[in-house]
């Protein structure tokens, strides 16, 4: 699909042009959907499931609204049941959004062709609000091939059709202010988590203009870990970020609000996050994470294995729209060449109240150097580095501290399951630095989780500088909370980064041809990074 820039205004008025310092109240929903599961796989069936999850988004817009928000977010495919769709039924819950303007869409001629966004802009209009939504939009059919697989992707071919994981923006006057297509479907190097959708490339570059003066770009999930459409947002001066997402938790590293939290640091971005919660712990986390790292914010996260349809969290916070000189868009580089998986080392301590330790650790072309200080508690932590192609299929150099037991060679990455509950480490560290010099990576997202899954508080607890070598040095101190993870991961990334097969073999192999077969029972986990190739080796300190 054509890169597609889309600038409409919330309202019919004259254009507001979106500017820097401009404030605002943003609410952002994790909620669980009504699903496809057990429904006849019929349009009545699909517009009765959609209809329901509509009426879910009005209540909480309506909550939204009575707490002055002025833009509400709600999770990836939340609207049309994507998570649970049978395939093949995608294109009945699909519905043909037509482009961005100025028309309201709560209409009876709208609602017998698109009734999900019929109803959606309807509780805009009522509520006098912009509502963002996960949801499924019916197109034509791409030419271009999944580039694990290198095959293509659904396509109705009577009638030249296929289904998009999206997002629907809404005005308050009930029009359609933006639709985005997502541009990198979750995958590993053995399967494929969302073979009923159809892939925007290269990817969709989409902003919209709000009523109330900021301009927001925005993406889906796994967009998240490739430089496209990010790159391209930051280089528009685009600093406000909308972000639906079904996120699996993977361990300590992996969490949602981990990624989410490194995110808005690393590029100093207000962002709206949603996760659309399916799965309790495995697939819960959410926030609304300032630019500012010394506002306050809103952040979530259950570990409650289960959580029913309609069962959720509302997070309001005021923002101010960053101003992006703040934050200058490093050089785009290019992955190291090869395809080489990750591969890493870790070593292992024991935190004790009142001891302090250094340590190191290095993978290919990186280097982790940390020194630690215990305040109080005690248990077994290890210092990690990891570098390499992940099996989602971008490169990571990670430097992190996290839960580790001492017969451990991986600390678990190579084994975690999403419903398994998160580690907890059960030390309180009053001093943490950790170092990272990387040779490849050109952007360092950063975070420091507690033991409750969330992250630490204050945010300006947690700080980042750069050394005259290009060295990243993590900064944590006075820290009131049990420490579960602290992590620098770098990426490296350009505007036309794309997913890559290990030793650049397409289709997909682990097979290097030249050393021995590795590991091809890939699970989720993969998408996150941590698996492929690990040679391990363990010290004590």
């Amino acid at each position: 699909m054509l890169c597609a820039v889309i600038l409409f205004l919330a309202t019919t008025t004259a254009p507001v042009l979106a500017r820097p310092g401009v404030r605002y109240r943003a609410a952002v929903v994790e909620l669980g959907s009504i699903k496809a599961t057990g429904v006849p796989v019929t349009l009545d069936g699909a517009r009765k499931v959609k209809l329901q999850n509509a009426a879910m988004i009005e209540e909480w817009t309506a909550k939204a609204a009575a707490k002055g928000a002025q833009i509400v977010v709600f999770g990836e495919d939340f609207a049309d049941s994507g998570w649970a769709l049978p395939f093949g039924a995608q294109n009945m819950y699909a519905e043909p959004l037509p482009q961005p303007g100025t028309e309201s869409l709560c209409s009876d001629r709208r609602q017998s062709t698109m009734p999900l966004a019929s109803a959606v802009a309807c509780a805009a209009q009522k509520h006098n609000i912009t509502i963002a939504t996960g949801l499924a939009d019916l197109g034509p059919c791409v030419d271009n091939l999944s580039p694990f697989t290198q095959k293509p992707f659904p396509c109705d071919k009577a009638t030249g059709l296929t289904a998009f994981n999206s997002i629907g923006v809404f005005g308050p006057d009930g029009n359609l202010l933006a639709k985005y297509h997502k541009s990198h479907l979750a995958r590993s190097w053995s399967a494929e988590y969302e073979p009923q959708w159809a892939e925007a490339s290269p990817p969709d570059v989409v902003t919209f203009d709000s009523s109330f003066g900021v301009r927001f770009g925005m993406f889906i999930c796994n967009d998240i870990n490739l430089g496209g459409p990010t790159r391209a947002l930051l280089q528009m001066g685009v600093r406000d970020i909308i972000f639906p997402t079904l996120w699996i938790n993977f361990g300590a590293l992996f969490t949602a609000v981990g990624m989410q939290d490194g995110f808005s640091r690393a590029h100093g971005v207000n962002l709206l996050a949603a996760n659309g919660n399916e799965m309790g712990r495995g697939s819960s986390g959410s926030g609304i994470w300032p630019a500012d790292i010394s506002s306050t914010g809103a952040q979530y996260y259950t570990a409650e294995p289960y959580v029913a349809p309609g069962q959720g969290w509302m997070g309001v916070a005021d923002l101010v729209s960053p101003e992006p000189a703040d934050t200058p868009v490093p050089a785009a580089v290019e992955q190291p060449e090869g395809g080489v998986p990750v591969n890493g080392t870790v070593t292992h301590f024991r935190a004790v109240a009142g001891n302090s330790t250094s340590l190191t650790a290095s993978a290919d072309g990186l280097v982790c150097n940390a020194s630690i200080r215990v305040a109080s508690g005690s248990g077994r932590y290890a210092l990690i580095a990891s570098a390499g192609l992940g099996s989602g299929g971008w490169y990571i150099a990670v430097c992190a501290v996290m839960p580790c037991s001492e017969t451990s060679s991986d600390c678990g990455l190579n084994s975690v399951k999403p419903m398994n509950p998160l580690p907890t480490g059960g030390s309180v560290f009053s001093d943490l630095k950790i170092t990272a010099s990387s040779q490849y990576a050109n952007t360092f997202l950063h975070s420091a989780i507690c033991d409750d899954g969330l992250t630490v508080t204050p945010r300006s607890a947690l700080t980042l500088r750069s050394d005259e070598a290009g060295a990243r040095e993590l900064h944590l101190s006075s820290a009131s909370c049990s420490l579960m993870s602290a992590s620098i991961e770098g990426r490296a990334q350009s505007e036309d980064e794309h997913e890559a097969c290990p030793f650049n073999k397409y289709p997909c192999s682990t097979d290097s041809g030249e050393a021995t077969r590795q590991d091809e029972a890939h699970s989720m986990g993969g998408i996150f990074g941590w698996r492929g190739r690990q040679q391990v080796e363990a010290l004590e300190v």
